[in-house]
């Protein structure tokens, strides 16, 4: 039992009901209720404790420049023979999401995350 005296879920039944979405409502979600997800989990474990990691909420302009950018590069690769995996699909799904996020460690030092 949890403190609100709600049974818990059990580990098979909390893995057995997950299911990954695909396809996104057009209702956007509210920038708090997302802000309010991202600050939960956070306080996810991590190695060494560290939560090293930072989110950019991309919405509207941002993320539609973002996702285009990603179109560019899929094309790019097409044009040369390179594998893409699943790139297409992820491009579609975040072009149709009313937000991205971007999940980063600003510790790399190889990537300019203010340029996202």
């Amino acid at each position: 039992m949890s403190d609100n005296k709600t049974p818990m879920m059990s580990l098979e039944a909390a893995i057995g009901a997950r299911r990954s979405i695909r396809r996104y409502e057009t209702v956007p979600v509210e920038r708090a209720k997302i802000e309010h997800m991202i600050d939960m989990a956070k306080m996810s474990p991590s190695p060494k404790n560290r939560q090293a990691w930072r989110v950019r909420i991309l919405e509207g302009a941002a993320k539609d420049q973002f996702v285009e950018m990603g179109y560019t590069c899929l094309q790019a690769l097409k044009e040369t023979d390179q594998k893409f995996g699943s790139l297409e699909i992820s491009l579609h799904a975040m072009k149709t999401a009313g937000a991205v996020l971007i999940v980063y460690n600003p510790f790399d030092d190889d990537i300019d995350y203010d340029l996202i």
